[in-house]
C-alpha cells in the first residue's frame, strides 16, 4: 500500500513538473529544463537527508516530520499563489 501512494504521489508530480516545462519553455527545450528539474529535485532529495536526521537527533522523529509538513504546506500555499501555468503574455492553453 505504501508504494501505491508513493507512486502516485511521484506520478502526480512528474506529469505536473513536465506539464509546466512545456508550456514555459516548449518543445524545443523540454527535455534540457525537464532533466535539470529532475536533477536539482534529486540533489535536494540527497541534501536533505543529513539535516534531517540531526533535527531528529534534536526534537525526535515527530518533531521533524511535523516540521516537515508545516513546510511543505507553506511550499504548496506559495507555489499556488505564485506560480502560472503559462508564462505572463501568453494566453492560457
Amino acid at each position: 500500500m505504501r508504494g501505491c501512494c508513493l507512486g502516485a504521489g511521484c506520478g502526480a508530480n512528474f506529469i505536473v513538473s513536465i506539464v509546466l516545462c512545456a508550456r514555459w519553455f516548449g518543445p524545443a527545450r523540454l527535455a534540457t529544463t525537464a532533466s535539470r528539474m529532475f536533477a536539482f529535485s534529486q540533489v535536494g532529495s540527497l541534501a536533505a537527508g543529513t539535516p534531517l536526521a540531526a533535527g531528529a537527533a534534536l526534537i525526535g522523529w515527530r518533531g521533524m516530520f511535523a516540521g516537515s509538513a508545516t513546510l511543505t504546506v507553506v511550499v504548496a500555499v506559495a507555489f499556488h499563489r505564485l506560480v502560472t501555468d503559462d508564462p505572463p503574455g501568453r494566453a492560457s492553453a
